[in-house]
C-alpha cells in the first residue's frame, strides 16, 4: 500500500472514530432530559446585531388644557379714531296767539317763521287750538300745514278735517301734527290754512275760538332706517 492511500484510510477513519464520539454525547444528552436530570447550560452567546428601526407609530390624544398664565401687561393705547360728522343740535320754536277767533273760510290762518339749520334735517311741526264748522249739514273742512305755502310732500301732507252731518256749532280741540322733509336749510314760514275737504266745497269755518293758539316746529335728525 502506497502512502498517498495509507493517509486516505486513516482520515477516514478518524473521521468516523469522532462522528461515533459526538453521537454517544447527544445519545446520552437525551437520555438525562427524558429522565429528568438537570443540564448545565452553555456559554452566553455574542450580541445579536441591532435591528432595523420601526414603523412610526400613531399621534397620541390631545392633552389637557394648561393652567391659565398669569395676567399681561396693559397695552399701549390704540391709534385714534376717524373724526365723525358734526351732530344736529336740538332746535325748536314756538309761535302762540290769544284769541284770534279768525273767521277765514279758505286761506292762510297763521303763519310762524323759523330758520332751518340743514338740508337733510327733518321738521316737526304741531298745530294746538279749536276749530268749528257751523250752519250746514253734511259739511267738511281742512284744516294744513304749509312750509312757505306749500303743503309737505314728503313723506306727506299734514292735515285734519271736521265732517258733521247735522248743523252744529261746536269749537273741538283739536292737534294737527307731524314731520316734514325735503326742506331746505334757511328761513321757512310754517303756516295754518283752512279749506274744502276733497269732494265737498266751502263752508263756514273758525278757527282758535277764545283760546290760545300755537304753532311749534322743531328741527330734528332725519329718522331710523
Amino acid at each position: 500500500m502506497d502512502r498517498k492511500k495509507l493517509l486516505q484510510t486513516f482520515a477516514l477513519s478518524y473521521l468516523l472514530f469522532f462522528q461515533l464520539v459526538i453521537g454517544t454525547d447527544e445519545l446520552k444528552e437525551r437520555e438525562i432530559r427524558e429522565k429528568g436530570c438537570p443540564v448545565k447550560a452553555g456559554l452566553a452567546g455574542r450580541d445579536g446585531l441591532p435591528g432595523r428601526d420601526g414603523a412610526p407609530g400613531r399621534d397620541g390624544l390631545p392633552g389637557r388644557d394648561g393652567a391659565p398664565g398669569p395676567k399681561g401687561e396693559v397695552g399701549p393705547p390704540g391709534p385714534a379714531g376717524i373724526k365723525g360728522e358734526p351732530g344736529t343740535q336740538r332746535r325748536w320754536k314756538q309761535c302762540f296767539w290769544n284769541h284770534i277767533n279768525s273767521e277765514t273760510d279758505n286761506g292762510k290762518v297763521l303763519e310762524c317763521p323759523f330758520t332751518k339749520a340743514a338740508p337733510n334735517t327733518y321738521l316737526r311741526v304741531v298745530y294746538i287750538g279749536n276749530l268749528r264748522i257751523a250752519g250746514c249739514k253734511h259739511c267738511c273742512m281742512r284744516w294744513f300745514l304749509t312750509f312757505n305755502d306749500i303743503e309737505c310732500k314728503a313723506p306727506a301732507a299734514i292735515d285734519a278735517v271736521v265732517y258733521q252731518n247735522v248743523d252744529l256749532n261746536i269749537h273741538r280741540p283739536a292737534n294737527v301734527e307731524g314731520y316734514c322733509t325735503g326742506i331746505g336749510k334757511g328761513l321757512v314760514r310754517v303756516g295754518l290754512h283752512v279749506g274744502q275737504c276733497h269732494g265737498f266745497g266751502i263752508f263756514n269755518a273758525y278757527t282758535g275760538w277764545n283760546s290760545v293758539s300755537r304753532i311749534i316746529i322743531e328741527e330734528i335728525e332725519p329718522p331710523v332706517a
